[in-house]
């Protein structure tokens, strides 16, 4: 088996799995991906299956049922047992960035809230969407544990408003939306369409997407821009992982294939934030961040939620 095929079976083990492995630590465990080891300073040549927590505690002073297993045996097709070491590496708490400051802001949410909004998009030629999270437009929603939403047909309440950075102000009415373990999304209905839409800082519009799915493999170590109601003009981070799985801090919302950016390049209000190659193609959207990394959802798992066109 090569170690490409090795990498597919351990992702999708922990695809599968993840659920059950946080029950080894819930309370400190919040996320895995696929990586190398370290072994006093130096990285091993097999994958292993990297335990991001909170927090690294000596394994003197952790309650025997919750040590994080030194090899995880992962059953092959033909009745062969792939042993995975594994390794523990301190991230801190997942978090959605949403914040104080930002550009979306949704009667859904509570406070003074925001998010960024990601892209416009059309569904039929006529309607202006803009594509944010869902727990930027629906926090509420997400806190009495509701996970999808779509506006009842004939309902256009103005819930959702959208301010530039050149103060233009602009109402939208949250169409539909979905928090899952693929996507964190929300379409809100634009009553305007705003002049040039995805148009980045250097004048050009973004016209095309990354297709592959899942992505694939070749992608980690390539750098991408954020552009971000942090970074307008835009901030550069390396792919550090194409799937990773997070849980987040509600007990029924945890990811799996999240884009992982190093370093940590996002901060609160930059939920829904646009993350593009060098190509200019967009790869996915911002949903938060731990203390090292930004997190993104793949564009493709937008696009099998909904079907729509990039303005």
């Amino acid at each position: 088996m090569t170690s490409t095929q090795k990498l597919v079976f351990i992702r999708k083990h922990l695809r599968l799995h993840y659920k059950r492995l946080r029950e080894i630590d819930p309370e400190n465990i919040v996320g895995y991906r696929v990586g190398k080891k370290k072994t006093n300073g130096i990285f091993q040549r097999n994958f292993a299956i990297i335990f991001q927590v909170k927090k690294k505690i000596d394994l003197a002073d952790i309650h025997q049922d919750n040590h994080i297993p030194k090899i995880i045996r992962i059953a092959l097709p033909e009745g062969e047992i792939l042993k995975v070491r594994t390794d523990v590496q301190q991230t801190g708490a997942f978090n959605f960035q949403n914040g104080l400051t930002g550009m979306v802001r949704s009667q859904n949410s509570p406070g003074n809230s925001y998010g960024s909004a990601g892209l416009f998009v059309t569904d039929d030629g006529q309607n202006t969407l803009m594509i944010t999270n869902y727990h930027v437009s629906a926090e509420n929603f997400l806190n009495d544990n509701i996970y999808y939403y779509r506006r009842d047909p004939g309902q256009v309440n103005q819930d959702v408003s959208l301010k530039t950075k050149a103060a233009n102000q602009f109402s939208g009415s949250f169409l539909e939306g979905l928090i899952s373990e693929n996507v964190d999304i929300a379409f809100v209905e634009m009553s305007v369409r705003p002049e040039m839409p995805n148009q980045l800082p250097s004048g050009l519009l973004i016209q095309s997407r990354v297709t592959d799915q899942p992505l694939p493999a070749h992608f980690e170590g390539k750098t991408v821009t954020v552009y971000s109601y942090s970074s307008p003009q835009g901030g550069d981070a390396t792919i550090h992982d194409v799937s990773t799985v997070l849980h987040t801090k509600h007990p029924g919302v945890s990811f799996i294939d999240l884009i992982q950016l190093s370093p940590k390049i996002t901060q609160g209000g930059d939920s829904g934030s646009v993350v593009l190659t060098k190509s200019d193609a967009v790869l996915g959207i911002i949903v938060g961040a731990d203390e090292e990394f930004s997190y993104a959802i793949p564009f493709y798992k937008i696009e099998n939620f909904k079907s729509f066109n990039l303005l």
